[in-house]
């Protein structure tokens, strides 16, 4: 009588009354901890009812059937096998056995242990599977993702998941996301699994110019791209191929949003795609987009008159070359010296192959004259330089190969005497303004043959005298235009005989 009133005293001490259905009859009754947790759980044996009734921690909790009519007199919570987990043993009077229930636990799962992606984890995709093992004695699960480690708010939360993995999508980019698991079984939610953190990866890159599609980019071009938020570091591609195959540009040590493409060929398609990074990870790649170089400039046209070192023209002549394919337009220059440093006139957008002057150019002067055509891609390069002369004929213009001669001078006419025409020659050591003239034998001036700067170089000039028989005279002034040098003047003696 002391034992029972010690244990009936534990027992009134852990839980209030339980009352039981008055039509139940109690045969027996077990204390014992079922749930690990260091308290006792009562099971009591239920004749009427075949059943034996599990009382959790004093609290009614769950039935297990044990068979109609097995009329069950008495129960024993006892660990048979050894492996630390409780068995029920319940005795039947009307089949005079014994019912065991193995490794009976009405605990809640234990913690899950989560898998997938790691903790810490950076550059995950913002759509990705997350994974964890099953909670032992789980039947589902709750799984929470948040951006606050307190799980304050959630941007996820499923509590009937049967499966120990969950698609998640939608996840902003560069952004941290705290997870947790916990299982829930007949007797409820059981703790939850440790918090652990991942980092998503950086945005892809929005391509911004050239546009999509672009045609007539130029050349040499800058690539640009919007900025990705919380990207250290950009790699670009351009492609001639849509699939990469083959890159004509890859750089991945980019730091700004843009580059400039030098070297592309013309009227040709490209193909281009920016990836972002930082120490978490590389994002996809951004949209492809594509665009059209533009189309070459046109090759040189050819000229074709005044013809080359022609002279005797007139003042106000027009300019003939020919077509040049791809050309939309024609720029001209007239200059009188070759290198065209301050041309005399300059015309651009012709659109015929011909241009006449309507201010008269100076007469007795030698002219240069070149054209280059232009489309989308640019201007051209410029055609071979012509020159002519009005009321001169220039017989020959020294190249850029020849040497340049040491002095002043004026060589002799050739033929001499002559009928109707002769030539003269010119030497000019450095770019002098020179003046020809010719007088007749009593000093008259007769007719101006140049009136120009010129050149460092040796020239032919033809007179076609427009004059009687006698003798002339032939004088070369020469002025160095940058030494400031004394005028250089010499007199040659013709005779014409008509």
């Amino acid at each position: 009588m002391i034992c029972c009133s010690i244990i009936y005293a534990k027992l009134n001490s852990l839980a209030p009354r339980i009352e039981y259905p008055a039509a139940w009859i109690i045969y027996g009754i077990s204390l014992g901890d079922l749930d690990g947790d260091a308290k006792p759980d009562i099971v009591s044996a239920n004749r009427m009812s075949d059943s034996l009734t599990i009382i959790r921690n004093a609290v009614p909790y769950s039935r297990l059937d044990v068979g109609v009519g097995l009329e069950p007199i008495g129960v024993a919570i006892v660990d048979l096998d050894g492996d630390g987990r409780p068995e029920i043993v319940a005795a039947n009077q009307s089949s005079k056995s014994l019912s065991i229930l193995r490794n009976t636990s009405i605990a809640t799962p234990r913690a899950p242990m989560l898998t997938f992606p790691s903790n810490g984890a950076r550059g995950v995709q913002t759509s990705s599977t997350l994974r964890w093992n099953v909670a032992e004695g789980a039947t589902s699960h709750r799984l929470q993702v948040s951006t606050s480690p307190g799980f304050t708010s959630s941007l996820f939360d499923d509590s009937t998941l049967t499966s120990p993995s969950q698609l998640i999508s939608g996840l902003n980019h560069n952004s941290e996301y705290y997870w947790r698991v916990r299982g829930t079984n007949t007797f409820g939610p059981g703790a939850w699994s440790a918090v652990w953190s991942f980092t998503t990866v950086v945005a892809a890159p929005v391509l911004a110019s050239p546009l999509n599609e672009a045609t007539g980019v130029p050349t040499a071009s800058t690539l640009s791209w919007q900025a990705s938020a919380g990207a250290t570091a950009y790699r670009l591609q351009v492609s001639t191929s849509p699939g990469f195959n083959s890159t004509v540009f890859d750089d991945s040590t980019l730091t700004t949003t843009s580059l400039p493409v030098v070297g592309l060929n013309h009227f040709t398609q490209y193909y281009w795609r920016v990836n972002a990074r930082n120490a978490g990870g590389t994002s996809a790649w951004s949209s492809v987009w594509k665009f059209v170089t533009v189309i070459a400039p046109p090759n040189a046209p050819s000229l074709h008159s005044p013809a080359n070192n022609a002279g005797n023209i007139s003042r106000t002549p027009r300019f003939f070359w020919r077509r040049v394919p791809d050309a939309n337009s024609y720029s001209m220059q007239i200059a009188r010296e070759s290198q065209f440093a301050a041309p005399i006139m300059s015309v651009q957008n012709i659109t015929d192959t011909s241009y006449a002057f309507l201010a008269p150019l100076d007469s007795h002067s030698v002219h240069y004259w070149r054209v280059c055509g232009s489309n989308p891609g640019g201007n051209g390069a410029w055609s071979p330089v012509w020159v002519f002369a009005t009321g001169t004929q220039i017989v020959n213009v020294p190249s850029a190969e020849m040497v340049v001669p040491d002095r002043f001078r004026l060589e002799h006419n050739y033929p001499n005497p002559f009928n109707p025409s002769t030539t003269m020659t010119i030497a000019l050591p450095v770019r002098s303004g020179v003046r020809l003239e010719i007088f007749n034998f009593a000093g008259q001036l007769v007719e101006v043959l140049l009136d120009q700067q010129m050149q460092a170089g040796v020239y032919q000039m033809v007179w076609r005298a427009n004059a009687p028989s006698g003798i002339y005279l032939c004088r070369l002034t020469a002025v160095p235009v940058e030494s400031g040098a004394q005028p250089f003047v010499q007199t040659q003696k013709m005779v014409l005989m008509r």
